[in-house]
């Protein structure tokens, strides 16, 4: 039975009863750590494992009895033993290993890396204080999944038909790697991340109200914004990831976004093509911007623009409702005149840009 590298961190175990394959213990024998573990009869290759006892046969016959399984069910079954948690499965295989059947949810806590499976398991429990990975080899339905997922839940593949299943309340929902389909009405969801190679899906999910996190494709592929309709009211970011963090040009962003705007790009020029109403904060943060050309002239909160090499402020936002962030920039002085809710936060008090904006009658401060 051979493990990939997804599953590190997960550790096997043969559940023993009476009639089993390995009968006479009277503990589970769990692996902390297996790879291409086999058993052979009475005989197991452990040369790679590190084996401990984790709890006694009536503990999980208790969690059986329970949930209305008997000790004959037992037999022959197999522990799925994450970090903190462990998992009761049939033993029934395929392609990519074992397939979870049931899951104790009083016997231990969740883990905090979260769980991976290649179908939606029997038997969550309808909040799962954790994240999980629904992988697409042979997923075609999300039926059986909690009616809450504190972590993320991330969906990937082909297989899928809709999403109408998700749960009701989701901390994060990473579709990155997932076949597009319009997103159900009325969730609780804190970010949806979508890839701007599939455009479809990302004006859905605007236009549903969700919170975007738009992940960059490779490969120069990341031009501009994919013409997103004119008005939004949710959150909207940009982010780059490791060969793929040029966003070439702003065109196709909102006219209005209601929410907050985050980009963490390089390549573009200027800020044309940026929203002229952002009632949330802009942040721009770690972008290159070689120009605030194009900025709006009112930010409803927080404008940041640390780390973006921006060698001069004199086309600034004039009214900012939250605070001014300018850490790491080479600017040395702040336009007079400007209407400033918080206050501006500098890398050091004793900067120029700092001494300057003192000066101008701005509240300054380093964190």
């Amino acid at each position: 039975m051979n493990f990939s590298t997804r599953m590190r961190g997960i550790v096997l175990a043969v559940i023993i009863g009476g009639g089993a394959l390995l009968a006479g213990f009277e503990t589970f024998a769990i692996l902390r750590w297996a790879r291409g573990w086999t058993v052979l009869g009475d005989q197991s290759d452990t040369a790679q494992t590190s084996v401990d006892a984790v709890a006694t046969r009536a503990d999980v016959l208790l969690w059986a009895k329970a949930h209305g399984k008997d000790a004959s069910w037992m037999n022959g079954s197999v522990l799925f033993l994450a970090k903190d948690g462990m998992y009761l499965m049939t033993d029934h295989r395929s392609g990519m290993g074992i397939n979870l059947q049931e899951l104790p949810t009083g016997l231990t806590p969740m883990p905090a890396e979260g769980l991976t499976f290649n179908h939606v398991p029997v038997g969550l429990p309808d909040v799962l204080r954790t994240s999980f990975t629904l992988e697409h080899f042979s997923a075609t339905s999300l039926k059986g999944l909690s009616k809450e997922i504190a972590g993320t839940l991330t969906v990937s593949g082909s297989a899928l038909t809709s999403l109408d299943d998700l749960p009701q309340k989701i901390g994060m929902l990473n579709l990155l790697h997932a076949k597009p389909l319009p997103l159900p009405l009325g969730r609780t969801i804190g970010k949806v991340i979508l890839s701007i190679r599939n455009p479809a899906p990302i004006r859905d999910a605007l236009a549903k109200r969700y919170n975007v996190v738009v992940m960059l494709a490779p490969e120069g592929t990341s031009a501009k914004p994919l013409g997103l309709e004119k008005e939004i009211w949710s959150d909207l970011s940009f982010v780059g990831v490791a060969g793929a963090d040029s966003l070439t040009s702003l065109e196709g962003l909102p006219a209005i976004i209601h929410g907050s705007l985050t980009l963490n790009v390089t390549g573009i020029n200027d800020l044309h093509g940026l929203p002229h109403q952002i009632d949330g904060s802009l942040n721009l943060a770690n972008s290159v911007v070689p120009s605030l050309q194009g900025i709006p002239a009112k930010i409803g909160k927080d404008l940041n623009l640390s780390s973006t090499g921006v060698p001069g402020l004199q086309r600034i936002s004039r009214e900012i409702g939250g605070n001014l962030i300018l850490k790491d920039i080479p600017a040395p002085t702040l336009p007079a005149g400007l209407k400033i809710g918080g206050t501006v936060i500098v890398s050091s008090l004793d900067s120029p840009l700092a001494k300057d904006a003192k000066k101008k009658g701005y509240a300054v401060t380093d964190h």
